[in-house]
């Protein structure tokens, strides 16, 4: 941010579809900031599942996300031109650099999956499929960046966030 002031980090959510106990771990070390999620592939699906539920053995809340309705927002917003509602705004340095983490790789991971027409037992389906050799993480981080926003438990009202900035 050009004005160098700095934000409190209202929610954190972590993909806990790989190594599940160890991020449980670490949400419940950090609760109530954290919360761990679990993608959940399909057409038709919210991207929002549910509430959020408590897992049994580590008592910790767990939000499940439609991951492809999370994707095509992301690539729905990648796609607003102008700032304003949706548009997506990326840090750059005063003379108009990207800022340190904002380059070639970090954009090409931004747009590493991509929807692709198939067919399943006679129906249309659409399926997200990513790049050869290509990383996606910018992309999944996007995704549970926009989920911690929108969670019903996020607590996060955009209009009162100004009282969130510090010097």
């Amino acid at each position: 941010c050009s004005d160098q002031k700095k934000m409190r980090v209202k929610r954190i959510a972590i993909d806990a579809g790989y190594a599940a106990d160890f991020v449980y771990g670490y949400v419940k070390s950090r609760s109530p900031r954290c919360i761990a999620t679990k993608g959940i592939g399909g057409l038709g699906k919210p991207f929002i599942l549910g509430a959020g539920t408590v897992t049994k053995a580590s008592r910790v809340r767990l939000q499940l996300l439609g991951v492809d309705a999370g994707k095509e927002e992301i690539v729905n917003r990648l796609r607003v031109e102008k700032p304003g509602l949706g548009y997506c705004h990326f840090p750059q340095l005063e003379n108009g650099e990207p800022m340190r983490g904002y380059d070639e790789t970090f954009f090409a991971g931004l747009k590493a999956e991509h929807r692709e027409i198939r067919h399943k037992l006679g129906f249309r389906t659409y399926v997200w499929t990513k790049l050869p050799s290509q990383r996606n993480e910018p992309f999944d981080c996007r995704i549970l960046a926009l989920a911690a926003l929108v969670m019903p438990s996020s607590g996060i009202n955009l209009d009162t966030m100004s009282r969130d900035v510090f010097e």
